[in-house]
């Protein structure tokens, strides 16, 4: 576990060389936050893609209409 020095201790510092594998582990967290993390992590996920298929789908709609709308001539 991490342990975090006093902060009146002027040469107190946590580096990543104080950090090692276990102490970075998911057992420490609360189920509550893990699954509130992944929840998370899954609402952006989801989100990013309806924007993306969004932003294609416009994009293609766009397309399909400029090539079917004949170009306009110019009067002399």
């Amino acid at each position: 576990m991490v342990t975090i020095r006093s902060i009146s201790d002027p040469l107190a510092q946590l580096t990543l060389a104080d950090l090692s594998l276990t102490d970075l582990s998911f057992t420490d967290l609360p189920l509550n936050a893990l699954l509130a993390s992944v929840a998370a992590l899954l609402l952006l996920f989801v989100s990013g893609g309806v924007v993306y298929l969004s932003a294609v789908e416009w994009r293609d709609r766009r397309r399909r209409t400029a090539a079917a709308v004949p170009p306009r001539k110019r009067r002399p």
